[in-house]
Order: structure tokens, then C-alpha cells, then sequence
């Protein structure tokens, strides 16, 4: 034993463990918990102790403790490395990795049962940056092929009427049969309607200053993203044939 170790005790090992512990007894209620459980939670152990194991697991973490948890101590006597969420004295969930095992009494009868609970938060955390990342990255690639595919286009059009075609096209695969229309501007000011069907949100001709998205965009010079709530909040007339498109 070292020097550092030379204080510990096996009761300061098991509270101070980088794990969770618990015991409960055959029913499922909580005979002992280590500190580092306690800690996770926000709990003292007298609002852990001689209350169910269930009782610290959110509503989604409990269905499955009944369906899974509880079968499986049933027929094979251990849990081993199920996922599950803790709920914190604030309520927000902890995921853990739970391992767990019940002892029989001298009679064969179930016995109490012990386990051991990792957190998985920071795992889960990495585990969501990594689908963000993913998601960003296959966005960027889906614009780089449209790009190149309007780009295609475009190259071998030889009047407006074909690059405004050639776009609806393409805008039409890349929004997997989404409703596209494109306009021309002429010299006055007007939007005439060159490809796309006519409708509440395309009308066949409007003016570089009406309050609609595409007319926005013109007077922005630039693209123009809107959402339904963006719709409801800045083009309120909209909001009718949005509801029942």
C-alpha cells in the first residue's frame, strides 16, 4: 500500500468511489449509497435511503427498469451495462450504465442486490456534438452538389427562360418535389413569374417593393431563408394558404 492510500479506508473507498454505488434489498428498496451517487443526483442520503431504487429514475428510465431491469435480475440474476436515466434533485436526467447483481440467501430465496452505475453524461455530450457535426458536414456537401448541378446547368443554357428552367430543376431534386418557382426582373421594377406554378406565394407578377419573401430577397440582394414561423410573424397574409398547404 502507498503512502496515499495509507488513510483510506474500505468505507472512504466505496463512498469516495469514481462510480456510483448502491445496494437494495430484494424489493428494489435502497439499503446503502455511496457519496459519489449522492453527489450526482444532489441528494442526501436520507432522500435515497429506505426509498425504492425506481423512485431516483426519470418516467422514461422507470418503463424500462420495469420491462428489462426487473426481468432480467428475475431470470438470470444481473443487469449487465443497461442504459438508464437518473433523475437529479433538479430534475434534469443523468444518463448511467447500469450493472447490477442479486445475491441468493443461504435458502435460495433472492437476496440483496448491488450496483454499480457509471455516468455516461459527457459521453453523451460528445455524442451529440458528433451527430452536429456530421449533420453540418453532410449539409455542406448536399449545397456543393447543388452547386455544381445549377452550375452544370447553367453553362449550357442559352436563354434566361433555360437557366430559370435549369434551376427549377435542380432546386425541384434538391428539395425532394418541394414547390420552386423563379422570377425575372425587368427594367421597371417587376417580377414576372418565368418558371413554377402560379400560387398564394408565386403570383405571376409582382413589384420589387410587395411584401412577399421573394420580393424581400431581391430588394436584399441576397438569399432568403423563412420558416412557417417566419412566415406567420413577417408575411401574416401568407398564413392562410401556408396552413393549408
Amino acid at each position: 500500500m502507498s503512502e496515499d492510500d495509507a488513510g483510506m479506508t474500505p468505507e472512504s473507498l466505496y463512498d469516495q468511489a469514481p462510480c456510483g454505488y448502491l445496494s437494495t434489498s430484494a424489493d428494489g428498496t435502497v439499503v446503502r449509497v455511496n457519496q459519489t451517487l449522492l453527489r450526482w443526483i444532489g441528494r442526501d442520503r436520507g432522500d435515497v435511503v429506505g426509498h425504492l431504487f425506481s423512485e431516483l429514475l426519470t418516467p422514461s428510465a422507470l418503463l424500462f427498469y420495469e420491462t428489462h431491469y426487473r426481468a432480467l435480475l428475475h431470470v438470470a440474476g444481473r443487469v449487465d451495462g443497461m442504459a438508464l436515466d437518473l433523475a437529479t434533485v433538479d430534475r434534469a436526467p443523468l444518463p448511467v450504465l447500469v450493472t447490477a447483481e442479486q445475491h441468493l440467501t443461504p435458502d435460495g430465496r433472492p437476496g440483496p442486490v448491488h450496483v454499480s452505475l457509471f455516468s455516461t453524461r459527457s459521453r453523451a455530450v460528445y455524442e451529440q456534438d458528433l451527430r452536429r457535426s456530421r449533420q453540418r458536414a453532410e449539409q455542406s456537401a448536399a449545397r456543393l452538389r447543388l452547386l455544381h448541378e445549377v452550375r452544370e446547368a447553367c453553362q449550357s443554357a442559352l436563354e434566361p427562360h433555360d437557366v430559370a428552367s435549369a434551376l427549377t430543376r435542380s432546386l425541384s431534386r434538391a428539395t425532394r418535389g418541394g414547390s420552386v418557382a423563379v422570377w425575372l426582373t425587368d427594367d421597371d421594377g417587376r417580377m414576372l413569374l418565368e418558371t413554377g406554378a402560379a400560387s398564394a406565394f408565386a403570383p405571376a407578377a409582382l413589384s420589387v417593393q410587395d411584401p412577399l419573401p421573394a420580393a424581400e430577397a431581391v430588394r436584399r440582394g441576397a438569399p432568403l431563408a423563412a420558416g412557417p414561423a417566419d412566415v406567420y410573424r413577417s408575411w401574416p397574409a401568407l398564413a392562410g394558404p401556408l396552413a393549408d398547404a
